[in-house]
Parts: structure tokens; sequence; C-alpha cells
């Protein structure tokens, strides 16, 4: 296995670990959303752009890591 491999799972793996050393996963729930809705309708109105990108971006490290859609959200 090269170096350049090793890294990205390296990485990968590290990332996964933050994810639930941090619990983020309290974040990517319906009733989170529910709660936080006025602000996400907020931030979508003056953040266009940064809004519509970062969809675009979870959804091609999500299609390029083969990750089922309940997984994420």
């Amino acid at each position: 296995m090269n170096r350049n491999k090793l890294m990205l799972i390296l990485s990968l793996v590290g990332t996964v670990f933050l994810f639930f050393i941090f619990d983020l996963g309290r974040f990517l729930t319906f009733d989170s959303l529910q709660v936080n809705r006025e602000a996400l309708t907020s931030f979508h109105a003056e953040h266009r752009l940064a809004t519509v990108l970062g969809f675009i971006v979870l959804y091609i490290l999500q299609t390029a890591l083969s990750l089922p859609g309940a997984t994420i959200f």
C-alpha cells in the first residue's frame, strides 16, 4: 500500500472517530432540524451560494463514498 492511500485511509478513520467522539450525530436528526428550522432558513436567505455549494459538496462526498442517504441525513 503506498503512502497516499494510507494517508487517505487514516484521514477517513480519524474523521469518523472525531465524529463519534464529539457526538456530532445529534445535529443530523429530524428533531434538530425542526428546532433549528428558522435559523437554517435565515442562513439560506442570507447566504444562498454558500448553502447551495455546501449541499453540492455533501452530495459529492456521499456519492463518492457510496454512502446511503440515511447514513448522513
